[in-house]
């Protein structure tokens, strides 16, 4: 929300769980730098080739702990196509907090 800019890439590795998509590299950047939850305005995702990526299922868990719900996401490709949606948007039904509550109706 401060305008600085983390960027972040794919880190590959011959296991897979060991492997860090783009967001989450960048968002972890940030977050070392020491920055916190809703710190963030936008998160821009661009893929190599002419589809319009979205982010993984471990990235949006990541997006939706650290973002606040009507943050832009914006999704693109080279050639200048976009997707844009809030947090809300690009996870509807998400894990959080609220979930870890232990909950009994008697």
């Amino acid at each position: 929300k401060d305008g600085k800019e983390f960027k972040g890439g794919n880190v590959e590795n011959a296991s897979y769980g060991a492997s860090i998509c783009a967001e989450r590299n960048a968002i972890n950047s940030a977050i070392s730098s020491g920055y916190k939850k809703k710190d963030f305005d936008k998160l821009y995702i661009m893929c190599d080739n002419d589809k319009i990526g979205t982010s993984c299922m471990l990235c949006r868990q990541t997006i939706v702990e650290l973002f606040e719900d009507d943050r832009k996401i914006i999704m693109m490709n080279p050639k200048g196509d976009t997707l844009t949606l809030m947090v809300k948007e690009l996870c509807p039904y998400p894990f959080n907090s609220e979930d870890l509550k232990w909950k009994v109706d008697l």
